[in-house]
């Protein structure tokens, strides 16, 4: 172990050399000499005077923001040089010295904190922050708040966490990100405030794209503001300790050796699975694992998961999600090290760890925010996890980013912001369904109290309870569990203002449409009673691809890549026709109130013969998207169709999607129920596997076109030929269906641009005929439609524009120029453009083909 001496007589070597000619260095170390002890002492009086930590740490930022730092990159690249030199003496000064020393005189620790000060302010921040934390506990007699292996090394401060996390930056980005960080502060306002929020590894990944820094900016402009998410912080307060509580227990129960490992295990498990069944699922996979001898290979693991969670189909009930993360989990030398797949997934477990700048972005969290969960996923290779990066996305640290401002605000760690808006968001939604009540009454009959946020469910809770309890007396924790203490949970009442309980209703709020919307998901899945009377309204879905046309000359390679690179594409290029929802921008501008948009597989043959061979070109099998929204239905039993108003609406959508995305066809459907309709539809659970849906394309040849919705496939029978109840069977099995179909009416449209694309670039027709569609609607939903097509058309933009670079393959030029003008200007640009003869993908004088609409008489 050094001695305080010891240290002292390197630093003072070190200092010496590292000092010499640094002019604006030396500056600013003067004005720091003067002010940071200043800084110090004046935040120490305000906790005398009885202020509280807040105030003094509030205290010392402002004191030490008049010294300021140097006025030169030149002069701050030296101070980092002379700043990590003193880490030598703050290190080891505040394990031996300081510590100890704060807590029998907290005055004379300052003065040898302010040194630190001198070098790099917000160190000093954090380390007089720090002390004002360890004086507060002498006074109050308060003990540290974790104990065990997985304390932390250095004490975070509540209200200091930009301060801390900007010291990191300092510290560990390199020039290049700190001159790029800089440039995009000037240029885009929301991510500068929040961009000091932000972990130098997020920042890495952001700064290293301007596309990712304007993701990330829009976003911060839709998410609750920082204000909002203090006072929703400040409601589930309650709760607070819901990390460090669980992080305890683990400790108590599975000993200093295990409790990361277990810890990890947990996070692994967690995906897609209740609070409950996740403890439950892990508890009997680490009693039969610690059985077993603990195997670290895959297989054993593996085997072991598929006997010990629950449901019926042993490893066919393990997500393959827990299976990856579970072995990383028990097969590596040190769980600490461990870079789990999936930010929330590798959150949680450094949330349980006791990392409190970590944000655990899940379902509830989407939730309460009003977004799409979509936001926070991320699939990392296999070269980012050993990296240590377990797949951040703009989205997932935009949201980390708010939550970390908030909790700042209401005087939290990153963790705890997160842990309170968790348990006020869980409790408030499902009280909607037990008490028959709107969330915003609920509020208001004050019925969503103290208590029932504190129930929330918890590990250091469940641990101790029923199932739980037994697993671990099985697995020889009887001892350890028996002097388990439970939590003291905070008994204060919460003290909202006006502007807090407002800010509380926004939420509830939101939490009333998901319930509306989610009963919106549910009729769209329902499976209907037979009946020869037809219902009032049906679904009508588009079923747009991502990936461009064959022959269109438009990244061509795309459409012969591997699945898993058409996969990545086509998610990039949905994504920017999504909310934070989830739901289509498009649909929302002509006035319709879409689903949220699922993934499906999309069958297609072109026009045309295979050169040289003559037998018709192959069928595509190609990713895409299930778009759906409620339509009324009109026309009575014996002839139902939907209002010619909404067809216009939904042929108008397709006809831009199409156009934007180099489509050779854009296609909707509507299914609507009913006896002795011609067409099919298949109910599923998720979208048809391509396997299984390149062979019932291939099979019915066709004749009957498929259309998969992402939660069932449209058989549509345009033809006069009743399907035998043979067919319809072996239809279904050749597309995977577990549920026998229903017949239904189509009512279809089909925007052909299949002879437009083959027109030569700039001279023809797919614009002028996607125009054609767009006009047809009134003036007011040709202007939703022309500014909701701005933001769609700018990140496709950008997505062709770095695609095509990295995969060195050519983007069609006219394609190109009618995304530029349409993300500056909308399609009244695009109008004007046309006009004046630009060289937009536009046939001139090309004819407006009618919509191919199809629906088929009923038999009686």
């Amino acid at each position: 172990m050094p001695q305080p001496q010891f240290v002292f007589d390197r630093f003072g070597r070190v200092l010496r050399q590292e000092l010499a000619g640094l002019g604006d260095t030396a500056l600013t170390m003067g004005k720091n000499m003067v002010m940071q002890p200043a800084a110090g002492y004046a935040g120490l009086l305000d906790l005398v005077r009885g202020r509280g930590l807040d105030s003094a740490v509030n205290t010392i930022d402002s004191t030490q923001a008049i010294a300021g730092g140097p006025s030169t990159r030149e002069g701050m690249r030296n101070l980092q040089a002379v700043s990590d030199t003193i880490g030598l003496l703050t290190e080891p000064l505040t394990e031996y010295v300081v510590d100890p020393l704060g807590k029998a005189s907290p005055a004379a620790a300052a003065g040898l904190l302010g040194l630190a000060a001198v070098v790099d302010p917000a160190k000093g921040v954090g380390r007089v922050g720090k002390l004002g934390k360890l004086s507060a506990e002498a006074a109050t007699g308060g003990e540290r708040a974790l104990t065990g292996a997985l304390r932390p090394g250095l004490d975070p401060v509540r209200g200091q966490t930009s301060n801390e996390l900007k010291a990191m930056q300092r510290r560990d980005l390199s020039a290049q990100e700190q001159d790029a960080l800089a440039g995009y502060r000037q240029r885009y306002s929301d991510f500068a405030d929040a961009s000091s929020f932000m972990t130098p590894q997020e920042l890495g990944k952001v700064v290293g794209s301007e596309s990712n820094v304007r993701k990330v900016d829009e976003l911060l402009r839709t998410l609750p503001h920082a204000n909002e998410m203090a006072s929703l912080a400040k409601a589930g307060a309650p709760k607070q300790g819901w990390y460090r509580a669980s992080t305890q227990a683990l400790i108590d129960v599975f000993g200093h050796d295990d409790a990361p490992r277990f810890a990890s295990l947990l996070a692994a498990m967690s995906p897609q699975t209740s609070v409950e069944m996740n403890l439950s699922n892990t508890l009997k996979t680490w009693k039969n694992w610690t059985a077993a001898g603990r195997p670290t290979d895959e297989k054993s693991i593996r085997a072991i998961l598929g006997s010990s969670v629950a449901g019926t189909k042993g490893e066919g009930s393990v997500l393959e999600a827990w299976a990856q993360n579970a072995h990383r989990s028990l097969s590596a030398a040190d769980p600490l090290k461990v870079t789990l797949s999936g930010p929330k997934v590798d959150s949680f477990y450094h949330n349980l760890a006791d990392d409190v700048y970590r944000v655990t972005n899940d379902a509830w969290i989407a939730n309460g925010l009003g977004v799409d969960q979509g936001l926070f996923s991320g699939s990392p290779t296999s070269l980012q996890l050993s990296r240590g990066d377990p797949g951040l996305t703009p989205g997932y640290i935009a949201t980390n980013a708010r939550i970390r401002q908030g909790a700042q605000k209401a005087g939290m760690f990153p963790s705890e912001g997160q842990e309170t808006v968790w348990s006020l968001a869980m409790p408030l939604y499902e009280s909607q369904s037990r008490l028959g009540l709107p969330a915003r009454e609920i509020l208001d009959r004050g019925l969503l109290t103290p208590d029932v946020i504190r129930g929330t469910p918890d590990f250091s809770t469940l641990l101790n309870q029923g199932q739980n309890a037994k697993i671990l007396e099985q697995a020889g924790y009887g001892d350890q569990l028996a002097a388990l203490r439970p939590h003291q949970w905070p008994e204060a009442s919460v003290d909202l203002s006006l502007a807090d309980q407002r800010n509380v209703d926004k939420m509830a709020r939101r939490l009333e449409e998901l319930q509306s919307n989610r009963a919106l998901e549910s009729r769209a899945i329902r499976v209907p009673v037979s009946s020869p009377t037809p219902p009032s309204t049906a679904f009508a879905y588009a079923t747009p691809e991502m990936i461009p046309g064959e022959g269109i000359g438009h990244l061509p390679g795309l459409l012969y890549d591997t699945p898993g690179a058409r996969q990545n594409f086509t998610s990039r290029a949905g994504s920017a026709f999504k909310d934070v929802q989830g739901r289509d921008v498009l649909r929302q501008a002509v006035g319709h109130n879409p689903l949220q948009t699922r993934s499906m597989t999309g069958a297609f043959r072109p026009d045309g013969e295979v050169p040289f061979v003559g037998a018709r070109k192959p069928i595509e099998v190609q990713p895409g998207f299930g778009i759906g929204s409620e339509v009324q239905v009109v026309g009575g039993a014996k002839n139902p169709t939907i209002p010619e108003r909404v067809q216009r609406e939904l042929t108008a959508v397709e006809a831009l999607r199409g156009a934007m995305t180099g489509q050779h066809g854009s296609p909707w459907n509507v299914q609507i129920p009913m006896a002795g309709g011609e067409s099919l539809f298949f109910p599923m659970d998720k979208k048809v596997n391509p396997d299984n849906m390149g062979l019932a394309a291939v099979m019915t040849n066709g004749e009957f076109p498929l259309a998969d919705t992402g939660a069932g496939t449209a058989l549509i029978n345009f033809g006069n030929r009743p399907l035998a109840r043979l067919e319809r069977d072996q239809i279904g099995g050749w597309l995977g269906a577990s549920q026998q179909p229903y017949p239904s009416r189509n009512v279809s449209d089909y925007v052909d641009y299949s002879q437009e694309w083959r027109a030569p670039p700039g001279s023809g027709a797919v614009t002028r005929k996607m125009l054609g569609y767009v006009d047809q609607l009134p003036q007011g939903k040709q202007a939703a439609l022309s500014d909701a097509s701005m933001k769609p058309a700018d990140s496709l933009h950008d997505l062709y524009t770095s695609v095509g670079a990295s995969r060195n393959e050519p983007t069609r030029d006219d394609l190109m120029l009618l995304l530029d003008i349409m993300r500056k200007q909308g399609l009244q640009g695009v109008r004007g453009a046309l006009n004046s003869g630009a060289a937009l993908p536009v046939a001139a004088g090309a004819m407006i083909a009618p919509g191919l609409l199809q629906y088929e008489e009923g038999r009686d």
